[in-house]
């Protein structure tokens, strides 16, 4: 008999191991000099956590200045590495920790993306994600760009899009070069309060002349080309030409009526938060049909692009600022569990600023009933059954930067129908079924450690049932279980709504509160949580009338309500959906052809 064995503790102790044997310099084989200060070091360890230090001791002799007591001596001069940081980063390479803070993760980052030490590199990203308020989210946006960070790139973006009025209050504003000035101001996504987002852009854009009006002047023609003059209210022309670089130049104040009398069109800044449908179960077929709902007390269905191929029992998120949608069922015949079609491996990916898909690469493994949850730049597929009607307990992971799939660590059972939640970066697993069976049963997966491990069960089985994290609760909503009592003949139960808190451990019940009514017919589909309301998407039945959207406030304590949706499509059920943020632009245009 052959069998697999792993120590889970084998990498930490060899750490430490390694870490007494440094202390030895006899176990050291080099003598490393940077920026003057001698380092003993074992160069094999350095080698293996660095494939820069790995590429320049291939050339052997090349830094050797001398040799002491059998040891040589090197000699590196790297710019972004001081002596001070890498006796940090020696720390960490040894025991895969280190300290981080305001004034060393600049020098950090630089150096690991100079080493080529991802892992390292990623810790640094993940402390500034941490980091980014309106005091330094330029600063941490233009650090980024220039060493290759592209999520927290991202994130400080769209923190300065979302919080622009108070950035603009900073001295970091006030500090930018005009070419970092030019591309805020022309940037779509600004968003301030709807009356007087163009104003305070103006205000800001004047502001920054100001700041050093004798140099900075000559920009003042082009600052004011970019302002959407359209989109100031009158009431705020009079202001906009009392101020003092406005009313002291009369060619500027010529040229400021001009615009303010006849405004270059221009696309409205802004986005909103809307809720993406994408793909369902309609009149016995797979529909490709997308639309999306803003959510507010009432509102219309508004078609937008199809996907490229119709789906259903397919999973959908979005990150990144697009939606993904994988797997799913094609070319589907007949009813209930008679359904028959082609499992999918397939992909795409939804653009909003172009309303467009385009394919991504296809999954490792064709899945349906499977569920999608985002991670940074990755997107975890979990679960689900194949083409073989098998329950999986595989995951696969695509990182959206490089567009490829890899396996990830499975989870210990399979499970078709799970509902799948992140919270604190982690994903939580939480009841579906497997060979007719379903599960109370709750996994945890920690991306960093590459674990799994039991968490709290929830009181009540259920499969096919839809959550979401706020804070750090998370909220699971519906999901069906069959009937015990032998006189049920294979019905299923609706299931009622509950809530873990992490910071007790425990699931708890909660009331019912007109969600909708407890029967077999309701359905929940999607869950989403937007400006501190949960929102429930599906077959939400009241009083035996179907209501399409309801919502809860009070942090998912409140009483249920429903949000009225126009016209909604025609007998489509199973739907996908998931919340995005689209460019005010394209939603306007998408309204308007609705209109």
């Amino acid at each position: 008999m052959t069998k697999l064995l792993k120590n889970p503790i084998h990498a930490e102790q060899l750490l430490q191991s390694l870490q007494e044997l440094k202390k030895d310099t006899k176990h050291c084989d080099l003598i490393l000099v940077i920026d003057g200060k001698e380092f003993n070091v074992q160069q094999s360890v350095l080698c293996a956590a660095s494939p820069y230090f790995r590429s320049l001791f291939d050339y052997e002799g090349r830094f050797c200045l001398e040799t002491r007591n059998g040891k040589a001596v090197k000699a590196i001069d790297i710019d972004e590495l001081s002596a001070e940081t890498f006796d940090q980063i020696l720390k960490f390479t040894y025991s895969g920790e280190i300290e981080l803070n305001e004034e060393n993760i600049q020098d950090i980052l630089q150096a690991a993306d100079v080493l080529l030490m991802a892992d390292l590199k990623n810790l640094c990203c993940e402390f500034l994600e941490d980091c980014i308020c309106s005091s330094n989210c330029l600063g941490i946006r233009n650090f980024t760009e220039l060493y290759s960070c592209p999520r927290v790139h991202r994130l400080a973006t769209d923190w300065l899009e979302t919080n622009f009025e108070s950035v603009t209050k900073e001295e970091e504003f006030l500090q930018l070069p005009f070419e970092k000035l030019e591309e805020i101001v022309g940037m779509d996504n600004l968003s301030v309060s709807q009356n007087r987002c163009e104003f305070v852009i103006l205000e800001a854009s004047l502001q920054w002349i100001q700041y050093d009006e004798k140099y900075r002047s000559v920009h003042l023609a082009r600052l004011l080309e970019l302002i959407r003059w359209g989109s100031i209210p009158a009431n705020l022309h009079d202001e906009v030409l009392q101020n003092p670089l406005v009313s002291a130049d009369e060619q500027v104040r010529e040229l400021v009526q001009k615009y303010l009398v006849n405004p270059i069109p221009a696309n409205m800044r802004g986005y909103k938060n809307v809720i993406m449908v994408a793909g369902a179960f309609k009149s016995n077929q797979e529909s490709s049909s997308c639309c999306l709902i803003v959510p507010a007390p009432v509102q219309y269905w508004i078609p937008m692009a199809p996907m490229l191929m119709p789906r259903v029992d397919h999973a959908i998120v979005a990150t990144g600022g697009y939606v993904y949608v994988t797997g799913g069922t094609n070319s589907c015949y007949g009813y209930g569990r008679n359904r028959r079609g082609i499992v999918l491996n397939t992909g795409e990916r939804y653009d909003p600023s172009l309303n467009q898909w385009t394919a991504i690469a296809p999954m490792l493994t064709c899945r349906e009933n499977h569920n999608l949850v985002a991670i940074n730049d990755d997107i975890y597929a979990i679960g689900g059954n194949n083409m073989n009607e098998r329950e999986l307990t595989s995951v696969e992971v695509y990182n959206i930067l490089t567009d490829t799939w890899k396996y990830s660590v499975s989870m210990p059972i399979p499970r078709m129908f799970p509902c799948c939640i992140v919270m604190q970066k982690k994903i939580f697993v939480i009841g579906g079924c497997s060979q007719g069976q379903v599960y109370e049963s709750v996994e945890c997966y920690d991306p960093m450690l590459k674990q799994w491990k039991t968490a709290v069960p929830m009181k009540e089985r259920r499969a096919c049932a839809c959550g979401v994290a706020v804070g750090d609760s998370i909220f699971v909503f519906g999901g069906k279980r069959s009937l015990m009592c032998p006189s049920a003949e294979n019905r299923t139960k609706f299931c009622g709504s509950e809530v873990y808190i992490a910071s007790k451990g425990l699931w708890f019940s909660l009331p019912p509160n007109n969600l909708c009514s407890m029967q077999d017919l309701s359905n929940v589909s999607a869950v989403f949580h937007i400006e501190d309301q949960i929102l429930a998407m599906g077959d939400l039945y009241i009083q035996w009338e179907n209501q399409c959207l309801r919502g809860v406030d009070q942090g998912g304590f409140g009483q249920w309500y429903e949000i009225v949706l126009h016209h909604p499509p025609f007998r489509q059920r199973n739907m996908k959906a998931c919340v995005m943020r689209m460019p005010a632009s394209v939603y306007m245009k998408l309204k308007a052809s609705y209109s």
